[in-house]
């Protein structure tokens, strides 16, 4: 008897803006969408003896565009600042993956963000998530992705 199961990638973003000076914080979750050509590469990788990219997350990325996550992204709408995933793990399913930008190297307000495969400028947009933080010069920002794989 066959199952009628469904794969599923849902993906959970934390952000924690830290004040250096206070030490206060603000957190906001919010959740993304996985996009088309991130599912295509990932298709690619899994079945292609020389993929086209690694499957490899790499940056986090920011953006000021606020236009809604579609399915068909293939890039953030207005993309202003990347950062290299500062870790990365997996347990049951699950991936962990961590951004880090510290208090003076970016600042304003983002309404949108991504995580990249490959990202070296040829990169692929994976997901994308339309978001609301504004952050200044005395502000950390931590983001904390979870990425879940799941039958359903």
């Amino acid at each position: 008897m066959q199952q009628n199961l469904t794969t599923k990638a849902t993906g959970v973003w934390k952000f924690t803006l830290t004040d250096i000076i206070t030490g206060e914080k603000i957190v906001k979750e919010y959740k993304n969408l996985i996009t088309l050509v991130g599912l295509s590469a990932l298709a690619n990788a899994l079945t292609d003896n020389s993929p086209a990219c690694s499957p490899l997350i790499t940056h986090a990325l920011l953006g000021t565009g606020n236009t809604p996550a579609s399915l068909s992204d293939v890039a953030l709408g207005a993309e202003t600042y990347r950062n290299a995933i500062a870790s990365r793990t997996n347990a049951d399913n699950i991936a962990y993956l961590t951004a880090f930008f510290s208090a003076l190297e970016t600042s304003g307000s983002f309404k949108e963000a991504g995580l990249a495969i490959d990202g070296t400028g040829e990169d692929i947009l994976l997901n994308r998530v339309n978001i609301d933080i504004i952050k200044t010069t005395t502000q950390t920002l931590t983001i904390d992705i979870t990425i879940t794989l799941l039958n359903g």
